[in-house]
């Protein structure tokens, strides 16, 4: 299957030969994407109209109040729904602990840790559809400089809130693709 690449004009025809059967081997087990303009009922696909539609109830801090901000942002990327058919209630938690301690014992480095627990639900009937949790981590650097400690914690948390926002919006979406109209197991 390879040719000799010793000549001009020769090269090897295997990734090209690799990549056509992945494309093969995908269509045939029925992959498709997740999100679809002509999505229907049933098909796996996540409809515009089903992706605009969760209310995302309002968190109290603010680590909160970023974690809704990004979920709305997932979730209803066309702005807040305005006749919504499912909820989203959301409860966090963070930590932060250090991780590299110097030899008097300060801290040199940071982990930071958010958790969520989330449960999607009816609108109209506060039927629970799903429940599950989401979490992520990552670490800070503690400077002699506070403004510096200060800001390498914010910018973790942004990227921890992120990264836990489209954990949920990723799974909430494939509840709302595989059956948006029927009871859903939990996952914890």
């Amino acid at each position: 299957m390879w040719l000799r690449n010793d000549r001009p004009g020769r090269r090897r025809i295997g990734p090209s030969v690799a990549a056509a059967a992945l494309l093969l081997a995908l269509a045939g087990c029925g992959f498709q994407p997740m999100y679809g303009e002509r999505a229907t009922p049933q098909s796996g696909q996540v409809s515009p109209s089903v992706m605009n539609s969760v209310a995302i109830v309002p968190l109290s801090d603010r680590l909160g109040q970023q974690l809704h901000n990004a979920l709305r942002d997932q979730l209803n990327p066309r702005g807040q729904p305005s006749d919504p058919k499912y909820r989203l209630a959301v409860q966090i938690s963070s930590v932060s602990e250090p991780s590299t301690l110097r030899s008097d014992g300060t801290a040199t480095r940071r982990r930071f840790q958010l958790r969520a627990t989330w449960q999607l639900e009816s609108y109209d009937s506060s039927e629970s559809l799903f429940s599950s949790s989401a979490e992520a981590a990552t670490s800070y650097n503690v400077g002699d400089q506070p403004y510096a400690t200060v800001t390498a914690f914010e910018d973790a948390q942004e990227r921890v809130v992120d990264q836990v926002a489209r954990l949920i919006a990723t799974r909430a979406n494939a509840v709302l693709a595989a059956s948006p109209e029927k009871k859903v197991r939990s996952d914890q």
